[in-house]
């Protein structure tokens, strides 16, 4: 089966999970570039960010809704394009789309949203969107199988750069759990106008 994927440069930050998936499409990306030229050596220094790249899963992709996807050719398509507030660089999370949190007590966490951070479609995410996402993840009526990994009791956002996560009870996994691609933050503002379906379409996120 062929599927399109949006290719966006990946900031430095993306030490883990997605500095991986770049490292992955940079190599197909160079392989058939070295196919339809007969040169090597990699990606050409005029590559820019941006296009599409095509490519060839062993199934077909029903649902691209990174909340609900259980189906492992839709999470590695799933897992190029969007990010969550951490992923891990091996056993350990790091910050991705949050900088830095704090833990300031057993059932209760506070990320710092990073800036500058903009969907697909051009327009800067927000902790509103970060929030939004979360409420979905865990809202029984989307039905995320992942919702019960996080385990959160209320999500809001503390001011303009800020959210807090409160847990329904201690929970060491949570770090890890936020890392996971069913864990990623959507376009909300879209999918509220329905000007996005998270099931069709792929708006992921990328920094300047």
């Amino acid at each position: 089966m062929l599927h399109k994927v949006p290719i966006h440069r990946r900031p430095a930050r993306s030490s883990g999970r997605h500095a991986i998936s770049l490292a992955a499409v940079l190599t197909m990306v160079a392989a058939l570039g070295a196919g339809c030229d007969g040169s090597s050596g990699g990606v050409p220094k005029s590559a820019k960010s941006g296009g599409e790249l095509v490519i060839g899963k062993s199934g077909e992709v029903d649902n691209l809704d990174p909340s609900v996807a259980i189906d492992g050719v839709a999470v590695d398509v799933i897992h190029m394009v969007y990010e969550g507030l951490v992923t891990l660089d091996g056993n350990k999370p790091v910050p991705a789309l949050a900088t830095s949190w704090k833990e300031t007590s057993p059932t209760t966490y506070v990320f710092d949203i990073r800036k500058g951070v903009k969907f697909s479609n051009g327009r800067e995410m927000t902790v509103d969107d970060v929030v939004a996402s979360f409420k979905r993840l865990a809202d029984p009526k989307t039905a995320s199988f992942w919702a019960g990994q996080v385990g959160i009791k209320q999500v809001q956002a503390v001011g303009a750069d800020q959210v807090k996560f409160t847990l329904s009870k201690p929970r060491s996994s949570f770090l890890a759990a936020l890392a996971a691609t069913n864990a990623s933050v959507l376009p909300m503002r879209e999918l509220a106008e329905k000007a996005y379906n998270p099931k069709k379409d792929i708006h992921g996120t990328l920094a300047e």
